[in-house]
């Protein structure tokens, strides 16, 4: 992954090309020309320097500089990195060959005898031998090397002589750590407060102070989640990037980590490493020299997520920035409502754990609240949970189905809908006339009872429990109840299924992305709350590690943790019953 996509969101990762790690990048070289017939390189912050003999033709880089020359008649690339927060040359060394080996190529390392902290990298598989010197001062570390193409000896002796030219230390004027310039204190003071750029989100919900020469990222368009990306200098790194996500349809901080720590795990073409808790963790992209530090935060405004990604030699820097924007750098401008407002031309009725807005010249929520608050006494008895702190479900009718496609054009939503569960503002929009016919009563069932799943856990459970209690309790809902009742479509759907190859685990692992419109897995999730609803001797037999799935998830917001509830014998055992009972219905 090349610095072209550091910056990006987890969701985009996935899309783009692996570049090679010293391909283009992003911060800019430090170049004096001096009037010999050498040239001089030196990082962004000027504390390595190196001066290479002849002309050494420069490239932007997100490493402290990169080149290209000649050493003799052999083309020669040059390269070098600063770690801000490692002082001992063994351990900079140490953290190059971790690096190197992710790099891929099978390099195989050869130590100087003379000096520790000179070696070599060969490479068989690409045909390159790297050439590395560690060296340490200033506070910091640094890794230089030259890699050239053929084998171990060739021009050896020049490219050490290189290498030994390289000098780390402070320059003149010592750039301000973490804690100096960017927050306006004296370096290293980590407890001053943020005094530089302020900028807004999208929606004027929250103000975020980044330090000075911080800029919003025109490029990039907010794309719902996303609400603010900004580029400036962190430590070292002078262009990294922090991003603002609205994680609006998580009522737990909790539960929004693990889902993103998911989609990053799934959003790469080899999958990182994540280090952390739920909401402070680091994202190590394999074979990279930048990581990414993520926090989810729960303010006023709702649930938040920042992403900094940044140079792996400012990692130290980056701890500290966001220790700082956490303790005094963010601001919230407009409190997300505990319910929501009533639109202009309706009136609020309460019900049962359900909240009507319906238009001031009718009555009553009429059968449209009966129909809610009965799929929502579904879904607790279902689950046997209570809406977590208390949540009510809130339902907007409008007066026709024009007004309620002109309310959701907005929005986002689809076109033509009888009905739409607006996740992030927790309503269900509706129209009067919804219950006219099957498919409106379905559609209707359907969301209303999405809603009451996502207000039992405070998040989006997996889609299979989401997904099939969603039918189940439509079609309970429009049999007054009863769950004996299914329809044939699905019965038909999970028969078929039932014939091949179904595994359990990894039908807890689909995902709406790829299981939306599928009506053969649409039919397996059914069956499964199908299975429960019933209370049947087979819902029996599994309903203690059912019931235990069910708790862990709520608890933990973690599929994982969940998922120990079974283990493979009883995922077995479970799936063998389930075909034979399917064969039944």
């Amino acid at each position: 992954m090349s610095s072209a996509l550091r910056g990006l969101p987890y969701t985009h990762a996935v899309f783009a090309r692996h570049i090679p790690l010293l391909a283009a990048a992003t911060l800019a070289v430090v170049l004096v020309a001096p009037a010999r017939a050498d040239t001089e390189l030196a990082d962004p912050a000027g504390n390595l320097k190196l001066t290479a003999p002849g002309k050494w033709r420069t490239h932007e880089t997100e490493l402290a500089f990169s080149a290209t020359g000649f050493l003799g008649v052999k083309r020669a690339e040059l390269f070098a990195v600063v770690y801000d927060d490692e002082k001992d040359a063994n351990g900079a060394a140490k953290r190059w060959k971790a690096w190197r080996e992710k790099d891929g190529g099978g390099p195989v390392f050869t130590h100087d005898d003379s000096d520790a902290l000179h070696w070599s990298a060969h490479s068989a598989e690409r045909g390159t031998v790297d050439y590395v010197r560690a060296l340490a001062g200033a506070d910091r570390s640094a890794v230089v090397w030259v890699r050239l193409s053929g084998a171990p000896g060739d021009a050896a002796d020049d490219s050490r002589k290189l290498l030994g030219a390289a000098v780390l230390a402070a320059p003149e004027k010592e750039r301000p750590g973490p804690g100096g310039e960017m927050f306006g204190g004296g370096k290293g003071d980590e407890t001053a407060k943020p005094s530089g750029v302020t900028l807004k989100d999208q929606d004027f919900r929250v103000a975020i102070t980044l330090p000075a020469g911080f800029t919003v990222r025109k490029e990039i368009e907010p794309d719902g989640r996303r609400v603010l990306s900004t580029v400036g200098p962190v430590g070292s790194d002078e262009r990294a990037f922090v991003d603002v996500y609205a994680l609006d349809s998580f009522l737990r901080a909790d539960a929004a980590g693990r889902w993103w720590q998911i989609s990053e795990l799934r959003g790469w073409d080899k999958a990182p490493g994540i280090e952390g808790d739920a909401i402070s963790f680091r994202v190590d992209p394999a074979g990279e020299l930048w990581s990414r530090h993520v926090r989810i935060i729960h303010t006023k405004a709702g649930v938040y997520g920042l992403k900094l990604d940044i140079a792996s030699q400012a990692e130290q820097a980056a701890t500290k920035m966001l220790d700082a924007l956490l303790r005094d750098g963010i601001e919230v401008l407009k409190e997300r409502p505990s319910q929501p407002s009533p639109m202009p031309g309706t009136k609020a009725v309460e019900g049962n754990g359900v909240t009507m807005f319906v238009p001031k010249a009718a009555t009553d929520g009429g059968s449209i609240q009966t129909a809610a608050e009965r799929v929502d006494k579904l879904i607790g008895t279902s689950l046997g949970l209570e809406p977590f702190e208390e949540r009510r479900g809130f339902v907007h009718v409008h007066r026709d189905a024009p007004a309620l496609q002109a309310a959701l054009r907005p929005i986002g939503a689809e076109a033509e809908t009888n009905a739409y569960w607006d996740v992030g503002r927790g309503i269900v929009h509706t129209h009067s006339g919804v219950l006219s016919d099957d498919a409106g009563q379905d559609r209707l069932y359907e969301e209303l009872a999405r809603d009451a799943i996502h207000r039992r856990f405070g998040f989006r459970p997996p889609w299979w429990i989401e997904r099939g209690l969603a039918l189940v309790a439509a079609g309970m809902a429009r049999n007054n109840g009863r769950s004996d009742l299914a329809h044939p479509g699905l019965i038909d759907g999970a028969r078929n299924a039932a014939v091949g190859s179904v595994e359990f685990e990894a039908a807890r692992w689909w995902s709406e992305d790829d299981s939306s419109g599928n009506d053969e897995r649409d039919a397996v999730v059914w069956s499964f709350a199908f299975l429960f609803a019933q209370r049947g001797p087979l819902a029996k037999k599994y309903e203690t590690p059912f019931t235990e799935y069910i708790t862990r998830l709520r608890t933990y917001a973690d599929a994982n943790q969940a998922g120990k509830a079974f283990d493979f014998a009883r995922e077995r055992e479970y799936i063998d019953d389930w075909k034979k009972w399917v064969r039944k219905l």
